[in-house]
């Protein structure tokens, strides 16, 4: 068999450290089969939303066939600093890779004792030598057929009962381990942010300016952490970022949803599963499904949860379903968020206003300009005019 000679394709984004020999040594050293690198390609992706670095290898195995790997890299450099948009990308490396190393495992281990495997999560590497930066590396499984999830439309019925499925797997694993002593990265928030301003901007475009004062009193109360705690309570590792920008979907040839698997772990913290419900339901399904399955969506992830549980031996009292609907009514901080700053988020498409940022020179100008859009896009402004009312009538906008 011919073989194409080595070639490096390096964008000019890629930081000086990251070259060929650092992944050559890493392949040498997690790939059984490993003979040489044919092609690095290492390519920045910025899209307002996220910034990584995606590096694709082609290599020869000593079988003398050409394969394929890919990996996403994240460092302080590509993650850290100054963001257009204030509320993303503020994840802890330090957390994240905590999570990769010394929990997943562990969780993945819990099921692999009950004969079951579970991947919550792409496999994460270290590299064999030290590097200048902190920095996050795992498996790219869009080699494997796993990708992003654009329907704006929202997920149906079946997609939306794998991803809950999944995230209730994780929560039984979480709760059925001993508790990990977590990196602590909260923060105080004393301000309100940009976002929150421009929020209550666009009521008037959505026709909900009789919420104003019901807005400004949440966005108030919600303005500083609740740092509670009931020992009492019933807690898992919450994801504490459970929406579509953060899973990546495998597919079968039908466009259903076969598995998913989450990304950026570095916001876990324990508390009320709650947080991830609220997240991904009001900010996944088309909005007239979710206000006439919003019960159902939640009596089937308690169902999933107590399944596990149960898979999982777990001794004691289980979680009463009444239990989970009164954490989710208590927690109403997360279904307020979940609306004003996830739903917009994840049906925005960044590249559309890509040249909001390249015309502007000052950050604060184009945080505004891009928040106005996506605050203003027609899809949200459809959601939203039915969201509130439904979250009013729910006793969800109760200060």
């Amino acid at each position: 068999m011919v073989i194409d000679r080595q070639i490096s394709v390096v964008d000019i984004g890629t930081p000086k450290w990251v070259n060929e020999e650092l992944f050559e040594k890493l392949l040498l050293k997690e790939i059984v089969d490993f003979q040489k690198i044919l092609k690095f390609s290492p390519k920045l992706v910025d899209n307002c939303k996220d910034n990584y670095l995606s590096v694709k290898i082609e290599y020869e195995a000593k079988d003398g066939k050409r394969r394929i790997m890919g990996f996403i890299l994240k460092t302080a450099t590509l993650s850290g600093g100054e963001k257009l948009l204030p509320y993303l990308n503020n994840t802890s490396l330090a957390l994240e890779n905590q999570v990769n190393f010394e929990i997943l495992p562990k969780l993945r281990k819990i099921y692999e004792e009950e004969n079951k495997s579970i991947n919550f999560s792409p496999i994460a590497y270290k590299f064999p030598q030290t590097v200048p930066e902190e920095y996050i590396l795992f498996e790219d499984l869009q080699y494997k057929g796993y990708r992003c999830f654009g329907q704006s439309g929202g997920l149906g019925s079946k997609q939306i009962e794998i991803i809950l499925s999944n995230l209730a797997a994780f929560h039984a694993a979480s709760v059925a381990s001993n508790k990990f002593e977590m990196i602590s990265e909260k923060s105080s928030r004393k301000m309100p942010s940009i976002s929150d301003r421009i929020f209550k901007e666009h009521l008037h475009i959505y026709n909900l300016l009789k919420y104003e004062d019901t807005i400004k009193s949440l966005q108030t109360k919600f303005l500083e952490p609740q740092f509670y705690f009931n020992p009492q309570e019933f807690q898992v590792l919450s994801l504490g970022n459970c929406t579509l920008d953060n899973m990546l979907f495998h597919m079968d040839a039908f466009g259903n949803i076969k598995d998913c698997v989450f990304l950026n772990m570095g916001y876990c913290s324990y508390e009320s599963p709650a947080k991830d419900l609220w997240y991904i339901l009001l900010s996944s399904i088309n909005t007239d499904e979710l206000i006439t399955k919003l019960e159902y969506y939640v009596k089937f992830y308690y169902d999933q949860l107590t399944s596990f549980l149960k898979q999982l031996k777990l001794k004691g009292t289980l979680l009463k379903l009444s239990d989970l609907h009164y954490e989710m009514m208590k927690n109403n901080k997360w279904a307020f968020e979940a609306v004003t700053q996830v739903l917009p988020l994840t049906l925005w498409d960044p590249s559309k206003d890509s040249h909001i940022v390249a015309s502007s020179d000052d950050l604060r100008e184009s945080k505004d300009k891009l928040l106005k859009a996506m605050y203003g896009q027609q899809n949200y402004c459809q959601q939203i005019q039915k969201l509130l009312p439904w979250m009013e009538n729910k006793a969800l906008l109760e200060v």
